[in-house]
Parts: structure tokens; sequence; C-alpha cells
């Protein structure tokens, strides 16, 4: 028999409502936290040039790190900063629970929404780099718009 989905939804200001609503519907147990942080632009915190994850895992965007002609020192401070909120939001949202404990299971990794996706995709790298879940799936509200890189 298949163990249980874990639903593992990917804090912001809280939790997003829709991985309740997700859990429910699919009577899995208790909704997780997959704790995982933009790393913001550093004059404009709205926008992110990179994630970091619960594991500790930092993921950047390269191409706009440059195309931002963000510096060396920028970088580790934004990076150091979303760190700091990761710790946070782990003992907020997940109760000092680092990991999501998905392992051998079927994730289904929950977001609010996606503005360049960074988030969702480091989420998803830091839920293979453990003992890889049976299957993940991802779920989000669509971007408003997504215009795919032609480099």
């Amino acid at each position: 028999m298949a163990a249980e989905p874990v639903i593992c939804a990917i804090p912001a200001g809280g939790i997003p409502p829709g991985g309740l609503e997700v859990a429910r519907a699919l009577k899995a147990p208790p909704l997780r936290m997959a704790v995982v942080r933009k790393v913001q632009v550093p004059w404009n915190p709205e926008a992110g040039f990179g994630a970091v994850t619960w594991n500790g895992q930092v993921f950047l965007n390269h191409p706009l790190v440059n195309a931002l002609a963000l510096s060396d020192a920028e970088v580790n401070a934004a990076v150091a900063k979303a760190k700091k909120n990761v710790k946070e939001r782990i003992a907020k949202f997940a109760g000092g629970r680092e990991e999501p404990g998905i392992e051998n299971r079927t994730a289904i990794l929950i977001d609010d929404g996606l503005a360049t996706g960074y988030t969702m995709l480091a989420a998803i790298e830091a839920a293979r780099a453990g003992l890889p879940p049976a299957r993940s799936s991802r779920r989000s509200p669509p971007p408003d718009r997504f215009t795919p890189s032609t480099s």
C-alpha cells in the first residue's frame, strides 16, 4: 500500500489557503511547511534573483544577477538576509522542524503564486536533494504572464 501523500505549503506571510484545501480534499495528514525564501533585489524587495531553502541550499539566477550588476557584497548580504528569514520561518511555521518529511512519499508542493518561479524551483530541488519522494507534484495559480527566456 502506498504511503499517504504529503502536502507541503510554501509559506509567505502565512500558510497558503490552497494548501489546507488540498490537504482536506485528499484526506492527507497534517500540512507540512516547505520553507523557502526569495533572495531579494536590494532596491526592490518585491523582486527576487534567487531563493534559499529549508535545508540551506541557495539557488541564484546568475544571468539576472549579472543584468542587475549586483556586487558580490550585495549578493552575499541578500543571501544572508534570506537565510535568516528561512530560520525565522522554520521556527514560526514549522515548529522548528527543518525538513518537511517527504522521504519515499508523494510530495505535493503548494505556493500561493509564482512570479519568477524560483522559489518553487528551489523547493523542488531541495525536496529532491534528500531521499527522493515517490513522486512530486507542484500546484500554484498560474502567473499573470509568462515570457520564456530566449537565451
